[in-house]
């Protein structure tokens, strides 16, 4: 014959749940004691942490300027050019 269900589930679940109650309760307990040295090192490894972020930024930052500043270079040198033809040009008609 079968146990009855409903009493495995309330014997199987009691012990668990007192335990669990400990256990949290005890976890709880422990994490909210944070002494300064703690509290110090939080602040330390933010600021590292923020500084490698802007770090990395920068350094991507810098290597799609590099890839572009050939393009860029050809951009301006066409630009001179042709300011060098309309100021001829202005030149003429001004005469």
């Amino acid at each position: 014959m079968m146990p009855n269900m409903a009493e495995n589930r309330n014997l199987g679940s009691s012990p668990r749940v007192t335990v669990n109650a400990l256990v949290s309760t005890f976890v709880g307990a422990e994490m909210a004691k944070k002494t300064r040295l703690t509290q110090a090192a939080e602040a330390i490894g933010t600021v590292v942490g923020r500084a490698d972020r802007t770090a990395h930024k920068v350094a991507k930052a810098g290597v799609v300027a590099k890839k572009e500043r050939p393009a860029i270079s050809k951009q301006v040198e066409a630009l001179k050019k042709q300011l060098q033809k309309t100021t001829k040009r202005l030149k003429r008609a001004l005469r």
